[in-house]
């Protein structure tokens, strides 16, 4: 279905290029300056004079998008759930685009032509393949593996760093106002993607052991939350720039900005929760484990495994044993024995300890 789309945008760019030659070979378009009648499709002549220039760099940015897909991701197609992610960003960045090109239009007092249309056309096809960069390689270190590692993807990471790096360092150039009010608060987020994609990357590759695997680790909680407020942060400051500039606010960009913001108050919700896990974990980590030498074999857990003297037991206020491993995840939501369904008091739980 993508090499369908794109040599169909290939085809139409050959195709619009032999039709405006052959209208020149039939001597459709007037050239002779001095018939009044000619001057009206005298800038339409110019028009298609420029747009040669721009088929051949639209045909070389195709290409070069699909030799870098090609590096990075290999000869792979990508999935439904990737192409979902690129339209929703497409929806984005076309709206907040357009949104931002209306609001510089209408502040500034001359007229944009069309080279500058296409000019921040090029632009525009330019952020949306970085973008799109961005969250694939953020939905491939996802799907990675514990534990592997893909070398092209990193390198194709590193690669976005660097380019983030460079375009938010250029961002800082004012002589440049109106690109950075247009493609500004795109460029601003990238970096924080990428930096906790690479992050995502490291934790993914490295086969260390975690004390709790069946939990997100704090660690990786902690990093989403502080990228959410990361973003947000740069929200405000191009929210600052841009009134400065052009004495409005940058309407154009609240849904993203919305849509950060209730990301912060998820992360930051699922952060609290691990933390009050955790809570339960070392309280209950407290409770003694059972030693003795008489047989256990007519003694069950509610796991309904057979227990044995070198198991990790723990026994509770109550007197029941269980496997330590499969009654911590059952305290973890009830506070009650699996059988007899006493409630551990804090206090019992105290003296265990």
């Amino acid at each position: 279905m993508e090499q369908n789309n794109t040599k169909s945008g290939l085809y139409a760019i050959v195709g619009v290029s032999i039709f405006r030659k052959l209208l020149q070979e039939l001597h459709l378009y007037p050239c002779d300056t001095t018939d009044i009648r000619s001057l009206s499709f005298q800038p339409l002549n110019d028009v298609c004079d420029k747009l040669t220039i721009w088929h051949f760099l639209l045909i070389i940015f195709v290409l070069l998008a699909r030799v870098l897909k090609w590096i990075v991701f290999g000869d792979v197609v990508l999935t439904p759930l990737e192409l979902t992610t690129i339209r929703e960003k497409f929806n984005y960045t076309l709206f907040e685009f357009v949104c931002g090109l209306l609001i510089f239009r209408n502040s500034q007092a001359e007229s944009i032509g069309i080279c500058d249309v296409c000019h921040y056309a090029l632009l525009f096809a330019s952020l949306l393949v970085l973008k799109s960069f961005h969250h694939l390689c953020d939905i491939r270190v996802e799907k990675l593996r514990e534990g592997s590692s893909n070398r092209p993807l990193l390198y194709g990471i590193i690669t976005l760093v660097g380019t983030d790096l460079l375009i938010f360092w250029q961002a800082t150039n004012f002589k440049q106002t109106s690109l950075f009010m247009i493609f500004g608060y795109e460029t601003l987020n990238l970096l924080p993607l990428i930096m906790h994609t690479l992050f995502q990357y490291k934790l993914k590759s490295s086969s260390r052991s975690r004390p709790y695997p069946q939990l997100h680790s704090y660690t990786v909680l902690l990093m989403e939350l502080l990228m959410t407020v990361l973003r947000l942060s740069l929200f405000c400051l191009y929210t600052v720039m841009f009134n400065n500039n052009l004495t409005t606010y940058p309407v154009h960009v609240m849904p993203s900005a919305y849509k950060c913001f209730r990301l912060m108050l998820k992360n930051l919700r699922r952060l609290i929760k691990f933390k009050r896990q955790e809570y339960k974990f070392r309280r209950f980590d407290k409770l003694p484990r059972f030693e003795s030498d008489d047989d256990l074999k007519e003694i069950r857990c509610f796991c309904l495994e057979e227990l044995a003297k070198d198991d990790d037991i723990t026994q509770l206020p109550c007197g029941h044993l269980f496997h330590h491993e499969c009654v911590k995840w059952w305290l973890i939501k009830s506070e009650t024995c699996p059988l007899c369904r006493d409630e551990l008091a804090g206090s019992a739980v105290q003296r265990a300890g």
